[in-house]
């Protein structure tokens, strides 16, 4: 049940911190990857997940990069509307950003991540 409680009281109430999350080393399979059909909203997502796992494990956290992946997301959602054309422009800076975090200890998978998102950005149209 709900409680009453003054404004300037709830004001000074602090949540606690959410304690962070444990990122897991991503795991790439060929059939995972090449496997899927980009034209489909799941692979898609997918794809972008995947993508998403490497950067978060490789590189600090940046809320940036969540910007740049929710808007390749919205893109592809909303590519019969937007084109393909809006698709890429969406894209290209989010492999800027997977190429600027390429080392000798992550290459393997940021050159998946890149794969991945040439298979999305080079898929025709998905399917209504």
């Amino acid at each position: 049940m709900g409680e009453v409680i003054a404004l300037d009281h709830f004001r000074q109430r602090r949540l606690p911190e959410p304690e962070p999350a444990a990122v897991e080393r991503p795991q790439f399979t060929a059939g995972d990857v090449w496997g899927r059909d980009y034209t489909d909203e799941e692979a898609i997502l997918y794809g972008v997940f995947k993508v998403r796992d490497a950067l978060l494990y490789y590189t600090s956290y940046d809320p940036g990069l969540d910007r740049l992946l929710l808007d390749v997301l919205e893109a592809a959602y909303r590519v019969a509307e937007l084109g393909q054309r809006h698709l890429r422009r969406c894209i290209a800076p989010l492999k800027e950003y997977i190429l600027d975090c390429i080392d000798e200890d992550n290459v393997k998978h940021m050159k998946t991540a890149l794969i991945l998102m040439d298979l999305i950005e080079k898929s025709p149209t998905y399917k209504s």
